[in-house]
């Protein structure tokens, strides 16, 4: 089920950093290496492939983007916000 975009608001409110754009949940990261930006960005597919939820993080330089949306529906569902969490929880781990 697709969230409403003030639920999307919500959501944000314990995401610092992300926004909502083009009916995705956007953030961009940055790390202190290029190389702690691959291994960052796979990270996030791993968690992802746990998940059950294929991510694909854009790597440029030490920036690395995380767009999540669910394409089928056409938006963010609850299943974006709780993968936009667990990735929150492994950059603070880094």
């Amino acid at each position: 089920m697709l969230l409403r975009p003030d639920d999307v608001a919500a959501h944000l409110k314990a995401l610092p950093g992300w926004q909502f754009r083009d009916k995705a949940l956007v953030k961009t990261f940055e790390q202190p290496t290029k190389e702690a930006a691959a291994a960052f960005a796979q990270a996030i597919r791993d968690l992802g492939e746990l998940m059950g939820r294929p991510v694909h993080p854009e790597t440029t330089g030490r920036q690395v983007t995380v767009s999540l949306s669910t394409p089928t529906l056409g938006g963010v569902t609850i299943i974006d916000v709780k993968v936009a969490r667990q990735i929150e929880n492994i950059s603070v781990g880094e």
